[in-house]
């Protein structure tokens, strides 16, 4: 996710487009990868976190984890819990 707040997905044997997403919370400050579901994780500058999955075009999950504070890092457990 750049600047402008939008989530490629990419295939990566092909090298082709996938999908695109519009999160419209601006750029993402941390991401990362749930290896069990392959969800993606982003970690907003407004402290909010958001699951994404390349099939639908909209958050599965929003949370508000940090009022008025950046998400700086995140993890997610090996079990994917």
């Amino acid at each position: 996710i750049g600047r402008t707040g939008y989530l490629k997905y990419h295939d990566t044997s092909t090298g082709e487009l996938v999908s695109t997403h519009r999160t419209k919370m601006g750029p993402c400050s941390v991401m990362a990868q749930n290896k069990s579901n392959a969800v993606i994780h982003c970690g907003h500058t407004n402290g909010t976190v958001t699951l994404w999955s390349p099939a639908n075009s909209e958050y599965l999950v929003k949370m508000l984890c940090h009022k008025g504070a950046p998400v700086q890092s995140m993890a997610i457990d090996k079990s994917g819990f």
